[in-house]
């Protein structure tokens, strides 16, 4: 996986790598990774075809950061959780609103 596009998708989430991210995340979720085209990727990112591979090399570099990327919001999301002085229903309740937040905005 190119660690450097990833950085700086996550730098700046404006960027052509962040699009690219956003759009793949979506094509994975409603078509599969099998499934998900490059083509259609780049189309919902509003970039052409070849910046994709430009950027991310192949379909499978950038399913690998859409996981990634995932991977870290979700450890991010437990490790603020699990704050000094959280009480074990704060905990819960701060995890529950987070996913439950995602899972909304993402459906």
């Amino acid at each position: 996986m190119r660690h450097d596009v990833l950085a700086k998708a996550l730098e700046d989430p404006r960027s052509t790598p962040a699009r690219l991210l956003d759009a793949a995340e979506e094509v994975f979720a409603e078509q599969g990774f099998g499934a998900a085209s490059t083509r259609e990727i780049a189309r919902r990112a509003g970039v052409p075809f070849g910046t994709l591979h430009y950027h991310w090399g192949s379909k499978r570099e950038l399913g690998e950061a859409v996981m990634v990327r995932l991977v870290d919001w979700m450890r991010d999301t437990v490790v603020r959780n699990f704050a000094p002085g959280n009480t074990p229903g704060a905990i819960l309740d701060g995890m529950v609103d987070a996913f439950l937040d995602a899972l909304v905005a993402n459906r």
